[in-house]
């Protein structure tokens, strides 16, 4: 792929620190588009990471691409048909998402926050596999009898592909338009008083 465009890893630890010192190459490199990973995270991390993909698109008047992490991992399954991705969410949860895939192209039926067990219910009561990096998630769900497909990594060059996939078939955004995914509630949200 040629000088496709520039990518922001939102989804990597310390990003922050990488995209703040990336920013004169970006600007410099005329990106076709901004990624953007909206991958469901920690609420602070996705708008300071938002804030950062939208000041870009809008500096640079370029369209930004929104990709989900859950919608990567389930290309990278290679399954055909539906399946159920589950990402390790911290606190005993799971990052849940059910999708499509058709054509090498992954549609969402619906992503959510779920405990383990959900999860397995949920795969087992729809017949999915589960799509999953997470080894001790592996582990689970073969004991429950489901059928698992370990993801070895995820990685950027994965995002970029389903990226350029979509800005060719014009599934894009404004930097107005562009809202974070947040699959759980802030701290704040969870820990208010009154």
């Amino acid at each position: 792929m040629k000088k496709l465009c520039w990518l922001a890893e939102i989804f990597l630890r310390n990003w922050c620190r990488r995209l703040l010192s990336c920013w004169r190459s970006i600007i410099t490199a005329k990106p076709t588009s901004a990624r953007s990973s909206l991958w469901p995270g920690s609420f602070t991390g996705l708008r300071v990471g938002l804030a950062a993909i939208k000041a870009l698109g809008e500096i640079l008047q370029k369209p930004i691409v929104p990709v989900s992490l859950l919608e990567v991992a389930a290309l990278a399954s290679a399954v055909q048909g539906r399946v159920m991705v589950a990402l390790d969410g911290g606190r005993e949860e799971i990052y849940a998402g059910e999708y499509e895939v058709q054509n090498d192209t992954p549609h969402v039926i619906s992503e959510r926050l779920l405990t383990k067990q959900e999860c397995l219910s949920r795969s087992a009561e729809a017949s999915l596999p589960i799509v999953t990096r997470d080894p001790a998630l592996a582990a689970s769900a073969r004991e429950a009898g489901r059928s698992v497909i370990v993801l070895e990594t995820i990685d950027a060059t994965m995002i970029a592909r389903l990226g350029w996939k979509k800005l060719q078939a014009g599934v894009n955004v404004s930097p107005h338009e562009l809202e974070a995914n947040y699959i759980r509630r802030s701290d704040a949200e969870i820990f208010a008083k009154g």
